[in-house]
């Protein structure tokens, strides 16, 4: 059991032993956590007044007004975001952030798992703060904007096939080193193609990109994953892979070759990548829990790979992304305008919600609030009600352009 002020981010911060949890939460702060608690499970199966007398320490951190205010937060929360980390060189590891209005009007706790089964716990003086710690934890620091090879808006098995091919240009990239075999043009079988796509989608080995993107982001099904033959014409038709020209004597050539795309997407995560993060927020409302956000985030030395997630597309059953590669400016403006919309969402009493509700968003159907540029359950863009013939929208993000501006005022892409 310990506690500091100056923890991580200037957040405060405390560590609680498993055993010393509940007797914390239950018997010494009088609190049950509900079924949308990150620390629900071993509250639950905590029985009142089992424990033997508190430590000296345990009962520091229970008279901490700091302590007690992030223990509620825990216990009783109306927004949470579940992180799951790793990827690159780094193991998976778990945390959770929880907001509760109603209970403190600006902090943020954090709980994780910690060492030995313990569990470590941060507050948060407000959701900015909770952010600038989860952007630096989280995000590279990447200035310069560079092409975004991959479609922002996409379909999700075609997201596969291209995050598959980023991996098979570093796995090619590799097997030349480990032969003695350099080349400027890297290549793969069609039959290694296939055989390597199946071994990945069920992969949980998050060295590679694609087991990351399905290992962390929450609520993908790898069962129910499209193997159609369209997207893999979509690799050709985006310069990721192709086929190689048939030799000089007319035979058919199996080898599959990396275009510009493949390439430089290859380069950059052989090169730079190390770690990502898939998140999801939620927000109770007078129905339960909705899903606000869900994405997934790979920083690189060059820029900040950020995919958005709709696993309810409207008029498919297949999930959409969107994909947008990020200076880490951008990428700060667009976390925060994902948070400040979710946690809106959290401040509002059903009857509020409806009330303020102007507009549906067109792809999944979500009442929206006047004012709001991206739909929080789905990520789709909205489009304004009383809209300039002349106004035009940014290929990159969806907001809608100024007119006579050279650049999208929400991500900076070029108009």
């Amino acid at each position: 059991m310990s506690a500091q002020s100056n923890g991580a981010g200037g957040a405060f911060t405390f560590q609680v032993a498993q055993s010393e949890l509940g007797p914390l939460f239950v018997d010494m702060l009088k609190l049950d956590g509900d079924s949308g608690s990150p620390v629900a499970a071993p509250l639950g199966r905590y029985k009142k007044g089992s424990s033997k007398k508190p430590s000296a320490e345990l009962k520091a951190v229970a008279a901490d007004a700091d302590a007690a205010r992030a223990a509620a937060i825990l216990a009783r929360p109306e927004w949470t975001m579940t992180n799951r980390t790793g990827g690159g060189s780094l193991p998976l590891s778990f945390f959770t952030a929880a907001h509760a209005p109603s209970i403190d009007e600006y902090g943020v706790a954090v709980v994780a798992p910690s060492y030995d089964g313990a569990y470590f716990i941060q507050l948060f003086a407000s959701p900015w703060l909770f952010l600038a710690w989860w952007l630096n934890l989280n995000a590279s620091g990447a200035a310069e904007p560079i092409a975004n090879y991959i479609p922002p808006s996409t379909s999700y098995e075609s997201l596969i096939y291209l995050l598959h091919t980023t991996d098979l240009y570093r796995r090619a990239s590799m097997n030349s080193q480990l032969d003695h075999q350099p080349t400027e043009m890297p290549s793969i079988t069609a039959e290694s193609f296939g055989a390597t796509f199946k071994t990945s989608v069920r992969s949980n080995d998050l060295r590679w990109l694609l087991p990351a993107f399905l290992g962390l982001t929450p609520g993908l099904d790898r069962a129910g994953f499209d193997e159609a033959g369209e997207h893999l014409k979509a690799l050709a038709r985006l310069e990721f892979l192709f086929p190689a020209k048939s030799g000089e004597d007319g035979d058919t050539n199996d080898r599959l070759v990396f275009g510009e795309a493949g390439r430089i997407m290859g380069v950059e995560f052989y090169r730079s990548w190390f770690q990502a993060v898939g998140f999801e927020t939620s927000v109770r409302t007078g129905g339960g829990w909705r899903v606000a956000d869900r994405g997934f985030l790979a920083p690189t030395g060059l820029a900040n790979h950020l995919v958005l997630v709709d696993l309810h597309q409207a008029g498919s059953g297949s999930p959409s992304v969107n994909h947008q590669a990020m200076t880490r400016d951008v990428l700060d403006g667009k976390m925060a305008r994902l948070l400040t919309q979710s946690l809106a969402q959290s401040l509002l009493s059903p009857d509020e919600e409806s009330e303020t509700a102007t507009q549906n968003c067109e792809q999944c159907d979500l009442p929206l609030k006047p004012g709001q540029k991206f739909c929080v359950n789905c990520g789709a863009a909205v489009a304004p009600q009383d809209v300039n013939e002349e106004s035009t929208y940014c290929t990159h993000c969806g907001a809608t352009l100024l007119i006579g501006k050279m650049f999208c005022a929400d991500c900076g892409t070029r108009a």
